[in-house]
């Protein structure tokens, strides 16, 4: 059993990739295996992994077509034999000729499953400091041993070493994220370890500036934050909490607010959800520029008679019958159908005959045996709305249970009623 395994996801990393592999090499710990998986590279890269598992039978390779640096990750660990896992990205390497050595001694005399190092940032050839943690100072030589509530970071993975032993079994694995699944990976690992181990050791060089991020995987990143969100709210890490959000609020405010809102939305306000309920509240700054611009959409699409159904009259689950199957009527039913917020108990009508063909009117009469919570008037004069109203009440319907608004709507109320216990409404679809 080598006693570590090391698990390199490649992609189109040629320009780095041998710097990379040669910083493996050049360890002063020879018991070691590095599990590279190709990712269905196209620039050469896969050439350079056949080379070095020629010279090194310590280089095992595999190769899958461009599933991600995350499914890359999990098939590296379903092959690893070591006794301790580290995980080495193809444009990194490490600085320290040493680093396997001192981290292998370090959690074997600690007897520990859990310890990382430190990172320095590699950007146009300067290597310079990165303060992971900075709640924790003056680590003595031989590292100190905390827990995970003591520094709450979920960022770079890359430092650790972690005994093989935590991911047997199933369930620890990178999410199916193209961005931000790593910190997720980190997430299912250190709130369940009793102690970890950090050593003042700068070993891993992360090359930086020298690659963009895709913004069309936002979504992959706020799921990312919403996951870990549960668990600092769950375990209590208000710390946690506050960078999670604040990252939001910075890192990644540009993507959010210029991503379409059928992506973003939706998942924010369950990220606003899980925030609220923990002693670590930030506001999140996107949020309110969201709304503004979903409620422009709402009023372009809800000009020319195109009118909206008044969800927050109704409490979700509720069975609503839609009295008049005229213009407004059939947008209401329609919304209605394709939002299933509310159950249609049927669209009324008391001129039947007169409709177009194909539309499920029914005569007003058939509300009398009809099962149903509420009435929605749908018309948009109020005149003709009040002798619906009598009509209906003369029939014997409660005047509690009889609604009117013409189409209008409350913007709070929509947002508190409809779009939070919601999430995945798409206006666009929907009206």
């Amino acid at each position: 059993m080598p006693s570590i395994s090391i698990i390199v996801p490649v992609y189109n990393a040629a320009e780095y990739l041998e710097e990379c592999l040669d910083s493996i090499c050049k360890q002063t710990l020879s018991d070691w295996e590095a599990i590279c998986i190709d990712d269905g590279s196209v620039d050469g890269s896969d050439e350079i992994l056949r080379k070095y598992r020629f010279e090194d039978s310590r280089f095992i390779l595999a190769r899958q077509e461009q599933k991600g640096a995350a499914a890359a990750r999990n098939l590296g660990m379903s092959m690893a034999q070591g006794e301790y896992v580290m995980f080495l990205d193809s444009d990194d390497c490490y600085l320290d000729d040493s680093a396997l050595e001192k981290l292998y001694a370090a959690v074997k005399e600690k007897n520990v499953p859990v310890a990382a190092g430190r990172i320095k940032r590699i950007s146009y050839g300067r290597l310079t400091a990165v303060d992971m943690f900075p709640e924790i100072n003056d680590l003595p030589p031989e590292g100190r041993l905390f827990s995970f509530e003591d520094y709450q970071e979920d960022y770079y993975f890359q430092a650790y070493i972690f005994a093989r032993s935590l991911m047997e079994g199933g369930g620890i694995g990178f999410p199916a994220y193209r961005r931000y699944e790593d910190p997720s990976f980190l997430m299912q690992i250190l709130p369940e370890t009793d102690k970890i181990l950090l050593l003042p050791i700068d070993f891993y060089g992360y090359r930086w500036g020298h690659h963009r991020q895709s913004p069309e995987h936002i979504g992959d990143v706020l799921e990312g934050i919403l996951g870990n969100l549960k668990i600092a709210i769950r375990y209590g890490y208000c710390k946690l909490q506050r960078k999670l959000v604040s990252r939001l609020n910075d890192d990644f405010y540009q993507e959010i607010t210029s991503a379409p809102l059928r992506e973003v939305l939706p998942v924010l306000l369950r990220i606003e959800a899980w925030n609220v309920q923990g002693d670590g509240y930030i506001p999140i700054r996107a949020i309110p520029v969201m709304q503004q611009r979903l409620g422009g959409q709402i009023d372009s699409l809800s000009q020319g008679k195109k009118f909206i159904f008044p969800y927050h009259l109704f409490h979700r689950g509720e069975s609503v019958a839609i009295y008049g199957a005229g213009n407004v009527g059939r947008k209401f039913y329609s919304q209605a159908m394709k939002l299933p917020y509310v159950r249609v108990a049927g669209l009324f009508d008391r001129n039947v005959d007169n409709l177009p063909k194909g539309l499920p009117v029914q005569p007003a009469g058939a509300l009398k045996s009809a099962t149903f919570d509420a009435v929605l008037i749908a018309v948009e004069n109020d005149k003709i709305a009040e002798d619906i109203r009598q009509e209906l009440m003369a029939m014997g319907i409660d005047e509690k249970r009889i609604f009117w608004e013409g189409g209008a709507y409350e913007m709070d109320e929509f947002f508190k009623q409809v779009l939070f216990p919601l999430f995945d409404l798409n206006l666009v679809e929907v009206f």
